[in-house]
């Protein structure tokens, strides 16, 4: 096993009609990347599909 960390920046853009998500490493490469409907599951962190600490 490895002992090498890798960074990965997280941001979020939030809008009216829905929010996008986005995940990249140190190399600017796009590691995850999704539309989130602006919705009530949304806003209490409950929102299908996204990444669990696993999929770290």
């Amino acid at each position: 096993m490895s002992d090498r960390k890798t960074e990965v920046w997280v941001g979020v853009g939030a809008g009216k009609g829905h929010h996008w998500a986005a995940a990249i490493d140190e190399t600017g490469a796009t590691l995850w990347s999704k539309k989130i409907e602006n919705d009530q599951h949304h806003s209490r962190g409950t929102q299908p599909g996204l990444p669990s600490q696993e999929a770290r």
